[in-house]
């Protein structure tokens, strides 16, 4: 796992490392690719994480802030609020209101508005307007319920948490060797060809294992977000492939 770091190391030190590259087999070519990924997912997993282990504990707290003193109850499809007085958010275009006194008639005021009411759920855009009729069965909710079925499952929260944001970082990250894999097709097309003015033996598939060794350390900087650290943070990945892809193509023997 850890020997990705040290050989990429070795490798950005070493001008003539693609005499090297073209020995290994495309089994540690690929694993080398494959675990700079790894240790991404890892970290922007454990990043996450931590995150949301400083904040989980403050949910309660935020609620009890924010969250509006009610009590929602639906029984046989008919919902009851409590208090009466309806809640209303948003401005003159768009706006959220919860009000079981309410008609769908004060939807024609917005552009874009909900209406959550006594028999429904209304939605509207400026192309249509959707009812959602409640489901038949009881339901309650409260502010003060809401509470202790946070203060009686955190551990399961906590877990919920930890199990989306895994489930978040490891399609990132899959989204971002995807994105690559298509990106080095053209690149190892492009140095490829100019391979072939430099007069060298090399055919696209030995290229292609050139150019993936030197996308590594662009991997890294991307992905432990040293790429954020300004204009050159972003473009450094791209120069550092490209400077190893080319330097290590033009140090290799020439076609005699």
């Amino acid at each position: 796992m850890f020997k990705v770091f040290s050989e990429t190391w070795v490798a950005m030190r070493d001008f003539g490392y693609g005499n090297q590259i073209l020995r290994f087999e495309w089994k540690k070519v690929f694993g080398h690719w494959f675990l700079a990924f790894v240790w991404v997912f890892i970290f922007w997993t454990i990043g996450a994480i931590s995150v949301w282990t400083y904040f989980a504990p403050q949910i309660k707290g935020l609620l009890v802030k924010n969250f509006p003193d009610l009590t929602i109850e639906l029984k046989q499809k008919q919902m009851s609020i409590v208090p009466v007085t309806p809640l209303v958010y948003g401005d003159s275009q768009n706006i959220l209101v919860i009000d079981s006194s309410a008609s769908a008639s004060i939807l024609d005021k917005y552009k874009l508005a909900v209406l959550v009411g006594r028999d429904s759920i209304w939605y509207k855009n400026e192309e249509k307007v959707l009812k959602i009729d409640y489901p038949g069965r009881d339901f309650t909710l409260s502010k003060t319920l809401l509470l202790n079925w946070i203060s009686e499952n955190k551990i399961k929260i906590w877990c919920g948490g930890v199990l989306l944001i895994t489930l978040f970082t490891l399609l990132s990250t899959s989204s971002l060797a995807v994105s690559q894999v298509i990106g080095l097709f053209v690149w190892t097309f492009v140095f490829w060809l100019g391979s072939k003015f430099l007069h060298k033996k090399l055919n696209y598939f030995d290229t292609l294992k050139i150019c993936l060794y030197a996308s590594v350390p662009g991997i890294f900087i991307n992905g432990f977000g040293l790429g954020n650290s300004g204009p050159l943070g972003m473009i450094l990945p791209l120069i550092l492939f490209a400077w190893y892809s080319g330097i290590w193509i033009y140090k290799l023997p020439d076609n005699e």
